[in-house]
């Protein structure tokens, strides 16, 4: 074979392997189909236009298009209507991308992802015209008719999209049967209803707000990019609600010290046992074990520390042994098993469990000294279920722990704003206390899934029980040093979420209360994202057909001034905010590593995200019921194409036979 031929064959190996990557195959595929319905737009709005004024003139209501024009309203002084198919366009175009790119895929699977931008589109059309008729009814004047439209189908033909997008993923990815739960709390979540609906109030002006100001010009079409911008923004501002969240948890009193004098005198601390569950840990858990004894020694009550070593193949049961023989102010009972998963080892833990709290924490934190009282406190209500902390990390050497750093910042204010509502969605696994009557009525963990911690946030709060957020009670944890790293651990919380929602669904049915809500409004996040994950091949697509001036030309100056001041004012809130929660901790200074969060984000959507679909489907195309057999190989799957760390478990079918 000669050189050239050699070179030719490397070459197309390299090809080869290139196409292979999903990422990239995903962005191309979604790069050529933005060329195509963008190149279409004129036939997707006309068909919409169409569609819609037949329904509005079949019932009564006053409609034309002229000259491509779609009018309604009285015909001597109507309104133009735009319709929100930009968006559209983005969802039909992640529909498609996975249609045409997942690996593993039947082609009947293919056509329903297909047949779903089908009906999504048909059924945002419908959507629009119920839009337009009940504008119509509360006789809105024609001048502010067509912005009043724009913005809630603008909003609702995304939500839509988002839950188009979640009911197509769930009923493909195989996940864990859900349950169904019978409340053992009664409690009428009045209080809770109340700041759900404030909440709202408050982020419907913000919205209105924002449009308003930019002083959008809905009588014509409105530009590619804006209209990108709008939607791309649309999550962010309706989450700026979370400052009333925040400003009502400053100004209320918490629940534990409502309760009378009388109470509080007779309060007695109650025992705590840490539940820890451990897998090649030599390195960090020797400090954890010291960390809790010291924070025994700040605590009245009784404490001890259950620890099951999960096959570890280090030195892990030596540390542990040698770290219990040291200890003062607490006790300390190692348990050995095969590796297993996180959540067998957590079920097998809690048979030997003696607390009244059960604190479950990972292997590689640490304690602050004075942890315990603030979350022992909360459990004075017995409504409340459990009570986490807020999680922060322990190392802060490169850029990508300091990036995280500010992430925590953020989700202290993520986890207060859903605990006004009784919504917190999942209660970290390092900095988590449980009521142990709690855990016991709802069943314990489960041992064959992914995100333990999330399953039974949820299955705690449909029971009737409170998740609560103490922020002054900290757990520093080891974090992802690289990129990789990061990525590859987000991926694999991104199998959590699949297992710990699929598990769940029921509450958005069985258990309806405030936090339903919120766990609708996470799915709908989660989709999202999912929808920004083309955005970027959309926006290039739109430059190679035409459709964007490069030049930005196409955005009148003062409007595209207005865009810049809005995500000024934002992210200077936001600073002000993080720097707050990081001076707690004394590291203020890392809040110059904030504009960083946005592209951690970006590569999280558009890199992270894609492939875990891609991997999930495929798996699932294997695995239509999900059993022991089907986990074992999901954590193969994991431990090959996400997170080589994550060990793919010695577990025999034995070992889980008759703990499903």
């Amino acid at each position: 074979m000669t050189i050239t031929e050699i070179e030719s064959k490397k070459g197309k190996l390299s090809i080869k392997r290139i196409l292979a990557y999903y990422p990239i195959r995903y962005h191309f595929v979604a790069f050529i189909l933005g060329c195509f319905f963008l190149s279409n737009f004129m036939i997707f709005q006309s068909t919409e236009e169409q569609i819609i004024k037949e329904m509005l003139n079949f019932f009564g209501f006053s409609s034309t298009l002229i000259n491509g024009t779609f009018l309604v309203g009285d015909m001597m002084n109507p309104a133009k209507i735009f319709l929100s198919v930009y968006p559209q366009l983005l969802f039909i175009t992640v529909f498609s991308t996975f249609a045409l790119t997942i690996g593993r895929f039947k082609l009947i699977n293919r056509i329903k992802f297909i047949l779903y931008a089908f009906l999504y589109f048909i059924t945002s059309a419908i959507l629009q015209f119920f839009i337009i008729a009940f504008l119509l009814l509360l006789d809105i004047p024609t001048s502010e008719l067509a912005s009043t439209f724009k913005i809630f189908a603008l909003f609702f033909v995304t939500i839509l999209g988002a839950l188009f997008m979640e009911y197509a993923l769930f009923t493909h990815i195989t996940f864990p049967t859900p349950t169904k739960i019978k409340p053992v709390i009664k409690r009428n979540y009045l209080k809770e209803y109340f700041y759900f609906i404030l909440t709202i109030i408050t982020a419907i002006p913000i919205l209105y707000s924002y449009i308003t100001f930019i002083g959008l010009d809905f009588k014509t079409p409105i530009p590619l990019l804006v209209q990108l911008h709008l939607w791309w923004n649309i999550y962010t501002i309706l989450f700026f609600a979370i400052y009333v969240a925040n400003l009502i948890y400053e100004i209320r009193l918490p629940s534990w010290l409502k309760f009378s004098k009388s109470s509080q005198s007779n309060y007695n601390p109650p025992s705590v046992t840490y539940l820890i569950p451990v897998y090649n840990e030599e390195m960090y858990i020797g400090g954890l074990i010291e960390s809790i004894d010291k924070a025994a020694s700040k605590y009245s009550g009784k404490v001890d520390i259950v620890l099951v070593n999960d096959g570890s193949t280090d030195n892990t049961a030596k540390v542990v042994s040698d770290a219990f023989s040291n200890l003062k102010y607490c006790t300390g009972q190692l348990i050995s098993i095969p590796n297993s998963g996180k959540g067998f080892a957590l079920k097998t833990g809690l048979q030997r469990v003696t607390g009244d709290i059960i604190f479950r924490t990972d292997g590689d934190s640490r304690m602050d000294e004075n942890i315990l009282s603030p979350m022992m406190h909360h459990f004075k209500d017995p409504q409340v279920g459990s009570v986490g902390g807020w999680t922060y990390g322990i190392a802060e050497k490169s850029l990508m722990q300091k990036i995280q750093c500010m992430m925590c910042a953020s989700y202290f204010y993520t986890k207060r704003g859903q605990e006004i509502v009784d919504g917190i969605i999942t209660q970290p696994g390092p900095s988590t206390c449980f009521r142990k009557e709690a855990i016991q009525i709802s069943g314990g963990w489960i041992d064959n899934i992914f995100g333990e911690d999330g399953e039974i946030t949820s299955r705690i709060a449909r029971l009737g029980y409170r998740n609560v957020f103490e922020g002054r009670s900290i757990v520093y944890s080891e974090i992802p040093e690289t990129l990789q790293g990061f990525i590859n651990q987000r991926a694999r919380w991104g199998v959590a979420y699949y297992h710990s929602r699929g598990r769940n669904l029921r509450h958005l049915r069985d258990n309806i209360m405030p936090r339903s809500f919120i766990f609708l409004w996470n799915l709908i996040g989660h989709a999202l994202g999912l929808g920004k994950s083309v955005t970027w091949a959309f926006l290039f697509a739109s430059i190679t057909i035409g459709n964007i001036d490069l030049s930005l030309l196409e955005i009148p100056t003062l409007i595209l001034a207005k865009m810049i001041a809005i995500h000024l004012l934002i992210n200077s809130l936001w600073i002000i905010l993080f720097a707050h929660r990081l001076n707690k901790v004394k590291r203020k200074k890392y809040v110059i590593f904030y504009p960083f969060l946005r592209w951690v984000n970006l590569i999280l959507n558009v890199y992270a995200k894609p492939m875990l679909v891609e991997i999930l489907l495929s798996w699932s195309h294997d695995w239509k019921e999900y059993n022991v057999e089907a986990f074992l190989a999901l954590r193969k799957e994991v431990s090959k194409k996400i997170d080589p760390l994550y060990p793919e478990g010695e577990a025999t079918k034995e070992i889980y036979r008759g703990r499903e």
